[in-house]
């Protein structure tokens, strides 16, 4: 701590002396103070060890969970595919029987709707697929 002090000393030459200063404190007991603090903030370091661990594994596991579903709903397209190719033959068919009266409407009807069905199907899995894969874009940080 530097300082400037005027003295009112005839015996001095100088009046004024320059005074620098240098404080420490050194405690002998702090009562476990100390100590209660080094453990109370190791403890704290360690929850933030544990939660990033666990921060971790959720990522860990959103991103895998993602993968899984994109290439669930990739692969229910691929066979979704030909279950479209064999109700559009069903519906072929179907109508062939009912205009040579081998068959019934309900027959053509009810090929229509498996027909629907699939295409229903391809549907949901394409837009899982896409869904999927904007999900995966967010767990690893893209989007």
């Amino acid at each position: 701590m530097p300082g400037d002090n005027h003295l009112d000393n005839q015996i001095l030459d100088r009046q004024n002396v320059a005074s620098i200063g240098i404080g420490f404190q050194w405690r002998l007991f702090d009562s476990g103070q100390l100590a209660a603090r080094t453990g109370a903030l190791r403890s704290r370091a360690h929850a933030v060890a544990l939660r990033l661990a666990d921060l971790r594994s959720l990522v860990t596991l959103e991103v895998e969970t993602a993968v899984y579903n994109r290439d669930e709903a990739a692969a229910r397209i691929r066979v979704v595919a030909g279950s479209i190719d064999q109700a559009e033959e069903n519906v072929r068919i179907a109508k062939e029987l009912y205009k040579s009266g081998l068959g019934t409407n309900n027959q053509v009807l009810d090929a229509e709707t498996l027909r629907v069905v699939a295409l229903t199907n391809r549907d949901d899995a394409t837009f899982d697929l896409l869904l999927a894969h904007y999900r995966l874009q967010r767990a690893v940080g893209e989007f």
